[in-house]
């Protein structure tokens, strides 16, 4: 699971892609870069260590990742990860599902300081706890500034 920025536009702006000197393709590729790992420190320093979910491992905030390619035509970061639950937090479950008990013979929590043994709980719906699209909304302006001077300085040389 993902999110990925990635230059979009007409066909003319397409072809001024592609025609672009070396040195500018790889500005913008070094600010794509720098920026999607800006992303990723985000969304491990601030959504995952409190402002939305709150860590118990940390194992979520140490997978999130962050990938650059490049094309004749484009230049993208994603930033993601492979955590298979990071789905739910991120967009939330509008319905309750069954935990069952599958290695013992019962599950074991504590509500309220009593310990707990049932065969099956179900979980209440969850709700979206958004810790990647609102990184990358609260980074969007910087996003557009930091791709913006990258452009300004390759036209500069």
């Amino acid at each position: 699971m993902g999110i990925t920025v990635e230059l979009v536009g007409d066909k003319e702006l397409v072809a001024r892609l592609e025609a672009m000197p070396g040195h500018m393709r790889d500005g913008l590729a070094r600010a794509v870069a720098r920026l999607g790992l800006e992303l990723q420190k985000k969304v491990q320093d601030e959504k995952l260590s409190g402002q939305v979910l709150h860590q118990r491992t940390g194992a979520l905030a140490r997978s999130i990742d962050t990938e650059v390619s490049q094309t004749e035509s484009t230049v993208s970061a994603s930033v993601g990860t492979g955590v298979r639950y990071a789905r739910f937090h991120e967009y939330g479950v509008a319905h309750p599902w069954l935990i069952q008990a599958r290695t013992a013979r019962a599950l074991r929590f504590e509500v309220g300081g009593r310990v707990i043994f049932r065969r099956y709980v179900r979980h209440p719906p969850l709700p979206e706890r958004s810790f990647l699209r609102s990184a990358l909304k609260d980074m969007q302006p910087k996003i557009e500034e930091g791709l913006r001077a990258a452009v300004a300085e390759a036209i500069r040389k």
